[in-house]
């Protein structure tokens, strides 16, 4: 009669072995989908910050382009965006008797209420 050795040889894997396996990939895939959705957030983020400060840039350069005669405050909408320029004079240097005013252009996006650029810049009043 032949010995038979106490630990015999197993082939293949056992199904718990291949369920922890499975699991431990679920696990990494699922941390893969977070890292690439949180990459592609930001990348929406960022592009709209870009976005507002070429608006707020435009808007700027517009109210302190020579001939351009706003006060007060100016509005629209570009696309997403909503701006606004705001006018306020400021008081004049007694010295020069030169009256300047701050030009302050902000971006909003529409539908949130939080400010996505601001610019401002000072020309001499009008």
């Amino acid at each position: 009669m032949p010995i038979r050795p106490s630990n015999p040889v197993r082939n293949g894997y056992a199904l718990v072995e291949a369920l922890i396996a499975l699991a431990i990939m679920a696990i990494i895939t699922a941390l893969f989908f977070q890292t690439v959705q949180s990459t592609f957030a930001a990348q929406k983020h960022l592009s709209d910050k870009q976005m507002a400060m070429l608006i707020a840039q435009s808007g700027l350069d517009a109210a302190l382009a020579p001939g351009s005669e706003t006060a007060g405050v100016a509005s629209g909408q570009d696309g997403r965006f909503r701006w606004e320029t705001r006018f306020s004079e400021t008081v004049a240097n007694a010295r020069t008797d030169v009256a300047v005013e701050t030009v302050t252009v902000r971006v909003y996006r529409i539908g949130d209420s939080r400010t996505s650029a601001t610019l401002s810049g000072v020309r001499v009043a009008r």
